[in-house]
């Protein structure tokens, strides 16, 4: 019994840090998307909206700066269709256990 509650503690710790850092990801993600709109409102990642435009080499350092910053940010309904856009932010949906169902719905 001591064995199975210290074995359970230990996976909903482990939960707890995955769910921080899948959680800090997608905050680096909108905030590398923010950035990089506010620098050229024409970039989208060298996409269209018919295809899934992919972040591979656009995501920025979250500096303490930066994560005081990203605290301020707010989501329109558009942002979040350009966001939803890219496989990146929907797969980081998904990873938080938001179905694909749910994240079009999110507005």
């Amino acid at each position: 019994q001591k064995a199975t509650n210290m074995m359970l503690k230990r996976q909903r710790l482990l939960d707890k840090e995955m769910f921080s850092e899948k959680a800090a990801d997608l905050v680096r993600l909108v905030w590398s998307v923010h950035q990089n709109r506010m620098a050229d409102p024409t970039w989208d990642a060298g996409g269209d909206m018919k295809t899934q435009r992919s972040l591979e080499d656009t995501l920025l350092p979250m500096t303490e700066e930066n994560i005081e910053d990203a605290t301020h940010l707010q989501i329109t309904p558009e942002f979040f269709d350009f966001l939803h856009g890219f496989r990146e932010f929907k797969a980081a949906l998904s990873e938080l256990d938001i179905s694909e169902e749910d994240q079009v719905d999110l507005f």
